[in-house]
């Protein structure tokens, strides 16, 4: 049996874990398993990845090595300035909002995913693969399987998404055609109270969707985000089944918005009603782009101090060197004001553009959708006030006359 087909869906899941442990390169024990992490990969835009073998494996050539894992990191809070946390979060928020609403554009760091996984299947070229990851480090996985080269592909052992928003939407026609070769060895793994997964209820998907219904009380936007809805026996996943399709269900913020919105369409609830969600949903867009602004804002404030405290910590350290000199030894290094400063802030500018392209998108979608309600409203009232002054059949169906 091959490695990583022994393991458990407790295995899989505290694999996709590992990111989240910070670990340094060298062995380490996950679920048991005496695992070695070859290398841990950091991009500027806040991709991070680890390549991961068997402890077994370690001592041999990439060539010789057969049992390779990439697990793609998950988001950083936006308040981890050091950590990327503004470029992941805006990547997610632009991620959830693209395949919300059908746009054929992916965040910036799915480019780099795509060139990590390639490159390691390339270094690895006789390893089968597992690429897994939690939320945006799903969608990496997700998107980077579908980008690799199609001679890799049939390398991939299994794609594992954990808590990522539903990509498929944003694939191109090459994209999706290697996404529907691995469709029997990806796996989607959703929990519906998490407002990440609302893109399966409204959207075609590839692969094996798993959905996770647990009966323990809500935990919370990042409690159920992060796993809080999974539960383990013996290694399996309780409340777990596999799904063509989530179902519509009631969550919290933009998800309840939206599921009930069409809900509402699709069992044919009442105009008001879908005005109200319409309307709810609009402002929740509205919201998440000031929210990303804010940030924006914060990061201008925030990101020009650390710059001058750096340079006075150096002045302390160094009183012998001016100004210009710390500066200039700055500049040789790579640590410029342009750089750590002036371009993160850009490129988060363009990312709160797009979110606001999303939103207003949004907003024309649900006034359509509104307006459609108020028909519907109207033709009812119609029909109504017609069916009143029926008094047999051949009027109903305007067939003869009535005597």
């Amino acid at each position: 049996m091959d490695y990583w087909k022994k393991y458990s869906d407790y295995d899989n899941q505290q694999l996709a874990n590992l990111t989240y442990k910070n670990y340094d390169c060298g062995p380490h024990k996950v679920a048991g398993h005496k695992l070695y992490i070859k290398s841990v990969i950091k991009q500027p835009d806040g991709v991070k990845a680890y390549v991961v073998v068997p402890k077994s494996e370690a001592h041999l050539s990439p060539s010789h090595v057969h049992h390779v894992a990439v697990i793609y990191r998950g988001s950083n809070s936006p308040a981890d300035l050091s950590g990327n946390g503004p470029a992941d979060w805006t990547n997610d928020l632009i991620g959830a909002g693209n395949q919300l609403v059908g746009i054929k554009s992916q965040p910036e760091g799915f480019h780099d995913a795509a060139s990590i996984l390639n490159k390691e299947m390339a270094r690895y070229s006789h390893a089968k693969f597992v690429v897994t990851g939690h939320s945006y480090g799903g969608s990496s996985a997700y998107v980077a399987s579908c980008r690799v080269k199609r001679r890799y592909l049939k390398r991939i052992e299994n794609v594992r998404c954990y808590e990522s928003p539903n990509m498929m939407n944003t694939l191109t026609k090459t994209e999706l055609e290697n996404a529907h070769i691995l469709s029997n060895r990806t796996y989607t793994y959703i929990d519906t109270k998490d407002v990440v997964g609302m893109g399966y209820a409204l959207y075609p998907h590839t692969g094996h969707l798993m959905e996770i219904i647990s009966p323990n009380k809500y935990k919370g936007l990042k409690g159920e985000h992060m796993w809080g809805g999974y539960f383990f026996h013996h290694g399996n996943l309780k409340y777990c089944k596999e799904v063509s399709r989530l179902p519509l269900f009631s969550g919290s913020g933009v998800a309840e918005d939206a599921f009930l919105l069409i809900e509402s369409m699709q069992v044919g609830g009442s105009p008001s009603g879908i005005n109200k969600s319409a309307a709810e949903l609009t402002a929740s867009m509205e919201t998440a782009v000031e929210e990303a602004t804010m940030l924006v804002k914060g990061l201008e404030k925030s990101l020009p101090a650390q710059y001058k405290n750096a340079k006075s910590s150096a002045q302390v350290a160094a009183p012998d060197l001016s100004e210009s000199e710390i500066t200039g030894t700055f500049h040789d290094v790579g640590y410029t004001y342009h750089r750590y400063v002036t371009e993160p802030c850009r490129k988060l500018k363009r990312r709160i553009e797009e979110l606001n392209n999303v939103a207003e998108l949004v907003a024309g979608y649900t006034q359509g959708l509104s307006g459609a309600a108020d028909n519907i409203n109207t033709t009812d009232q119609s029909n109504a006030n017609r069916m009143s002054t029926i008094s047999s059949v051949t009027q109903l169906f305007n067939v003869g006359g009535t005597k």
